[in-house]
């Protein structure tokens, strides 16, 4: 997935980042790109959206070969070597936690009489 020039000014800035930054200080910071008002709620803000839309593009592109990892109570981050690793990790764990869960499912509409193997 290719990125454009929002994204990649984006990118720039988070590479220049020492450690977590708070989603509101870099909306401020490129204020000039997310064209951000602050509002006092950024749950409700389009460039909060927007950023956090962003940040998914950059991780799902091949052309960036660093992990971004987000939250709501730290904010923002390149991740290092060893938490890249810890969210692969617990990515991994979830992806297999809903396998089981399929699986279950699927088990029990085999015993109901309901098999369907892909629901549309």
């Amino acid at each position: 997935m290719a990125i454009n020039e929002r994204q990649l000014t984006l990118y720039n800035y988070l590479l220049a980042q020492k450690g977590w930054v708070n989603r509101k200080k870099i909306l401020m910071d490129l204020q000039h790109i997310y064209e951000f008002v602050d509002t006092g709620n950024l749950y409700n803000n389009s460039a909060a959206v927007l950023l956090t839309k962003d940040l998914h593009t950059l991780n799902n592109s091949s052309d960036v070969r660093k992990l971004i990892i987000h939250n709501s109570r730290y904010g923002v981050k390149i991740a290092d070597e060893h938490e890249a690793s810890l969210y692969l990790n617990k990515s991994l764990a979830e992806s297999l936690k809903k396998l089981q869960q399929y699986h279950f499912l699927h088990d029990k509409l085999i015993k109901d009489g309901q098999d369907m193997p892909f629901a549309t």
